[in-house]
């Protein structure tokens, strides 16, 4: 053999044995960045899912407040819808808003004893809040309580917003409480 068809030979061997050389170390760079991208795009969905449920619980706790300060300010602000709400034995049934006072912010003792005696489904059904629990509490301004209904909040962790109006009853100071929890 002479000596360019053995150079001829080993440059061929050396070229394929290069090739095989590139094409696995492509492969390997190819696995290495598809393993990177997914942990990342793992992470970033962890990382947004977290927020998102912050986000949501955010919103839910500030459509509860807002709620809860309309709900209440409807109390002590108006007389309610009709404005004799309060009288005769089916007055839950044709109740538009409850309102407690007979102007702003005067209690009307007769629509208090009527929507303390209104139950817990009724209530909740009347003040558009059947999502949530509530407890509605009308105290002396010693914070002694006078009328309660509904369910005090047992579990800490749960989400609740608390909105307290005062009120007069005559030359009484009152303190209408509501609590909303889910």
């Amino acid at each position: 053999m002479d000596k360019w068809n053995v150079l001829k030979k080993l440059g061929t061997k050396f070229k394929h044995s290069s090739r095989t050389k590139q094409g696995q170390v492509f492969f390997t760079d190819v696995t290495f960045s598809l393993i990177v991208f997914v942990i990342v795009f793992i992470f970033f969905l962890v990382l947004w899912n977290m927020y998102m449920e912050q986000l949501l619980d955010n919103v839910e706790r500030e459509e509860m407040e807002l709620l809860a300060f309309q709900v209440t300010d409807i109390f002590v602000n108006t007389p309610g819808a009709p404005n004799n709400w309060e009288e005769g034995a089916d007055a839950s049934n044709n109740i538009m808003s409850l309102g407690i006072t007979t102007k702003d912010r005067e209690l009307s003792p007769s629509k208090v004893q009527r929507m303390f005696a209104l139950n817990y489904t009724e209530l909740k059904k009347t003040l558009n809040l059947e999502r949530y629990n509530l407890y509605l509490t009308l105290r002396h301004s010693n914070r002694t309580i006078i009328n309660q209904t509904g369910f005090i909040p047992t579990n800490i962790s749960t989400q609740q917003v608390s909105v307290r109006r005062l009120v007069m009853d005559g030359a009484e100071p009152r303190e209408v409480g509501l609590i909303l929890w889910k």
